[in-house]
């Protein structure tokens, strides 16, 4: 059973953001109930990130266990830095546009990855992966 983690985890967020959401997205699917286990620097990332932009910051997607991030099909892998905590996928607010919001995550120089998708901006501090910056639009590649 899912519950709702409202740790403060810094001035900006909680812990339920971050949370695996795996058994309320799909119907009649079980895996780990929510679990959160997420990288103090992400949260040190993030929480500089939210001063900067000083609008809110959603998450769409912070820690998965590796049966929900399995369900997602080759969009993930057993390799995903969710899966250890080290990312989340932000949405853009809505006070910004998808390049100013990309402009002040690059410059905060505190992510390692980052990955451009449709509607959604993926961070990491994952140090398994190193820096990186990689582009998964849909329709070609784009300059980033």
């Amino acid at each position: 059973m899912w519950v709702k983690d409202m740790r403060r985890l810094s001035e900006n967020f909680r812990a339920y953001e971050f949370q695996c959401t795996g058994e309320n997205k799909i119907p009649n699917f079980h895996c780990c109930g929510g679990s959160v286990f997420i990288d103090d620097a992400l949260i040190v990332a993030l929480q500089d990130l939210r001063w900067k932009c000083a609008v809110s910051i959603t998450i769409n997607s912070g820690c998965r266990c590796k049966r929900y991030n399995r369900s997602l099909g080759k969009r993930s892998s057993d390799t995903s830095s969710h899966i250890r905590g080290y990312a989340a996928d932000l949405a853009i607010p809505v006070e910004m546009t998808y390049n100013e919001f990309l402009a002040l995550i690059r410059k905060s120089g505190l992510f390692l990855g980052i990955g451009l998708y449709n509607g959604f901006i993926h961070v990491d501090t994952d140090p398994n992966k190193g820096a990186r910056e990689f582009d998964n639009r849909t329709g070609g590649k784009h300059e980033a």
